[in-house]
């Protein structure tokens, strides 16, 4: 049965598992909300800068008592009706600047008026701008906070992405590792019988005893048990990997890994991999990005202390007639014109606050330094510790390979010691659990290789493309 589910199975390499594991990784997928509530977050801070139109139109009326000179009027009666429109526009240097045009057409029956029926039009440019407190500061700051928010959450992404493909690669190599296990516990059993029914017929002819007999039986019984632990471990394994995949974790047909951990001729020197982190770790993006922060805060925090200085200013055009197309003309040509500019400054006395305030950004900008030093230095110590894991690993995995061979052939001679008589089943039986101890060990030494390679990459920066 376990031949057929072998036959059955479905082949899967790993760069095939990794992309899978990046497109349905159920983690991933509550990442991905994150990532795009923080980019609604920079659209909402962008709006600051959105111009705004107003448009509006009224229309009155008014009935009142004549108190005047002028006799035969009862009630003065005044009509008007009238539309606006006003554009305003944020400035990033936290001022605005804003333009309106207003008419209005009114009629009146007063007798003290030139014309009973006017049309007015008025036009005005308006521009307000801080200059210290507050200037450069308004929307600008909020953008910028609002756009290395957005690019914390794109480096927290890659960083889930990173460890999603770490995972699935551990899975992967997991499900390797308990499938190459499986197999050395057929084979065990597999020799432990051939030697068995060797050493059956040995001792049936005399030249074994039954402590050899013994010894057979008893490594064939936990050969046996091994196999079955393997098959527990196979399937966990695959449980393990379809979970990671985003597939069931139940049912489906078995995985069958088809790559085998490979060894580099090298591993890339020390200060080639810290020039790629220094441009490329998610985690030393993130870390400028607070920097960069704590900086912004603390110059937020230094101008909020400066006195509040503003100027302001207005220029406008107006017109009179008897019909709209007259007013505009008047009013465009500029001859009824007005102005104003106007400042104000305003101080806080005694001024403690603003004191306490300057000297908060100047622990924020010391503290945000010293943040920024370590974070460097954990970069290098990150850097370091990959690339000697990584050569270790390719050490190990050189030294087991010869191991392994080494115990092949202690157990090929043991075995031919035995069939000519000189050598003890115990040798060989002892023998078989070396090789396969040390062919586990070469195994784990390359699974683990690959694992340190991955790390490498993901402490360069290179695991995922930005």
């Amino acid at each position: 049965w376990w031949l057929c589910g072998v036959a059955l199975a479905e082949p899967l390499a790993l760069d095939a598992a990794l992309d899978e594991a990046i497109a349905s990784n159920l983690e991933l997928r509550a990442a991905r909300a994150a990532l795009g509530l923080s980019e609604q977050a920079l659209v909402r801070a962008r709006s600051a800068f959105d111009p705004t139109l107003t448009v509006g139109v009224d229309t009155s009326t008014t009935n009142r008592p004549n108190n005047d000179q002028f006799v035969g009027q009862d009630v003065l009666r005044t009509a008007s009706t009238g539309w606006s429109a006003a554009l305003s526009q944020p400035l990033p240097t936290g001022g605005s600047v804003s333009a309106s045009w207003w008419e209005r057409a009114s009629s009146s029956n007063a007798l003290d008026v030139i014309q009973a029926d006017t049309v007015s039009d008025a036009a005005t440019l308006a521009l307000s701008q801080p200059l210290l407190r507050g200037a450069w500061r308004a929307g600008v700051a909020d953008l910028a906070v609002a756009r290395a928010l957005a690019d914390d959450a794109e480096l927290a992404w890659r960083t889930a992405v990173e460890q999603t493909m770490l995972d699935a690669s551990d899975a992967y190599w997991g499900l390797v590792s308990a499938r190459t296990s499986l197999e050395l516990a057929v084979r065990s059993r597999e020799i432990a019988e051939t030697s068995l029914t060797e050493t059956r017929e040995r001792h049936d002819e005399g030249f074994a005893g039954v402590g050899d007999l013994h010894q057979v039986e008893r490594a064939l019984g936990a050969s046996r048990q091994a196999e079955v632990g393997a098959r527990t471990e196979v399937t966990l394994a695959e449980t393990r990997l379809r979970r990671v995949l985003g597939r069931p974790a139940l049912g489906g047909e078995p995985i069958e890994p088809v790559d085998e951990p490979a060894v580099p001729d090298a591993v890339p020197e020390l200060d080639a991999v810290l020039t790629l982190a220094q441009r490329g770790n998610a985690q030393w993006l993130r870390d400028r990005i607070a920097y960069d922060q704590a900086r912004l805060q603390a110059r937020q925090t230094r101008n909020a202390a400066l006195p509040d200085v503003g100027v302001a200013g207005s220029v406008g055009v107006s017109g009179l007639g008897g019909s709209a197309g007259q007013a505009r003309r008047q009013a465009i040509a500029g001859r009824f014109n007005d102005w104003t500019v106007g400042a104000d400054v305003t101080v806080p006395l005694p001024g403690r606050a603003a004191r306490a305030d300057l000297a908060s950004a100047g622990h924020l900008a010391s503290s945000a330094q010293a943040a920024l030093e370590a974070a460097e230095q954990d970069l290098a110590l990150r850097v370091q510790a990959a690339v000697l894991r990584a050569e270790r690993d390719r050490q190990r995995v050189l030294l087991a390979a010869d191991t392994v061979g080494f115990a092949r052939l202690a157990l090929e001679a043991d075995q031919e010691m035995l069939r000519e008589g000189q050598g003890s089943t115990r040798d060989v039986v002892q023998s078989l659990e070396a090789l396969d101890l040390e062919t586990a060990a070469e195994l784990a030494a390359r699974i683990d290789l690959q694992r340190s390679l991955l790390e490498l990459k993901r402490v360069a920066g290179t695991l995922v493309a930005p």
